[in-house]
């Protein structure tokens, strides 16, 4: 048994998660910010919930992508480090665009500590 959920493991790290980025880098960017939880979505492969339950499209930057992690998707910035998982409360910059996607900021994405 414990043969098998160590491979399921193994399998499952690592694996790529399609994620909706930015095409190419950007000379500049909008300057407001935006919290929520971040849920997987199938337009965006990683969205924001806010507390009331709507969902916030993401245009992820350029160079960023997300893989399936052991506890959930990881969020990983352009230089490979992951800033966020699945289920953290976080904040970036960036600006509400076209069709209501938000167009997130490079290296603004920040976990919220946990209250309390």
């Amino acid at each position: 048994m414990i043969v098998s959920l160590a491979a399921v493991a193994f399998l499952v790290a690592g694996c790529a998660v399609q994620l909706r980025s930015a095409p190419a880098p950007v000379a500049g960017c909008d300057d407001a910010l935006v919290s929520g939880r971040l849920v997987t979505s199938a337009q965006s492969g990683l969205a924001l919930v806010d507390s009331t339950g709507h969902v916030t499209e993401v245009l992820w930057p350029f160079g960023y992508t997300a893989r399936r992690g052991v506890s959930g998707i990881e969020l990983v910035d352009d230089k490979g480090a992951t800033v966020a998982r699945e289920g953290d409360l976080i904040e970036m910059g960036g600006g509400l665009g076209a069709n209501d996607v938000w167009g997130a900021c490079p290296g603004t994405v920040t976990v919220v500590p946990a209250q309390g």
